[in-house]
């Protein structure tokens, strides 16, 4: 019976995370070891790729609402957007955007990985704040989900 026991606690799954590391993204310069899994870990990024320039929606997570530039997601406006996910900056394409009324829109992103849900509205206009949206963000991967409140802005 000991035996059994022993044999049973030492085949469990205490090495996951070990085997669940990865190589180094090539996406990111500073970035940790990436993690190959189905758990989703939203992550911040400050460095905004170039391909988001003059027209863009950046958001930052909803606790965040000083006039940090750590984004978790951005988009050019044009139908490509970045998010960092498990040390991985990854690119998605915008394939629906649904305008629920003038102040309301959603839309989903997806790349071969994950698809991503960004559900903003527009707040009253107030020159003290800087963020002009607020929403949440909701990200699928297989049978997992997370979802974060954000806020952000747009502009040209």
């Amino acid at each position: 019976m000991v035996l059994i026991v022993l044999f049973t606690a030492c085949s469990g799954t205490g090495n996951s995370e070990k085997s669940s590391l990865n190589s180094l993204d090539s996406n990111t310069a500073n970035n940790t070891l990436a993690v190959d899994s189905n758990e989703i870990l939203i992550q911040s990024f400050s460095q905004v790729p170039s391909i988001i320039n003059n027209c863009s929606g950046l958001f930052v997570l909803d606790t965040t609402v000083s006039a940090t530039h750590e984004y978790v997601f951005v988009t050019n406006l044009k139908g490509v957007a970045f998010i960092r996910l498990n040390n991985r900056l990854m690119e998605l394409k915008l394939i629906k955007q649904t305008n629920v009324d003038k102040f309301t829109v959603n839309e989903l992103y997806v790349n071969d990985e994950v698809e991503v849900e960004l559900k903003i509205k527009q707040l009253e206009e107030d020159k003290d704040v800087e963020w002009n949206y607020n929403g949440v963000l909701i990200i699928k991967r297989d049978a997992k989900r997370e979802a974060v409140a954000i806020a952000g802005k747009l502009g040209c």
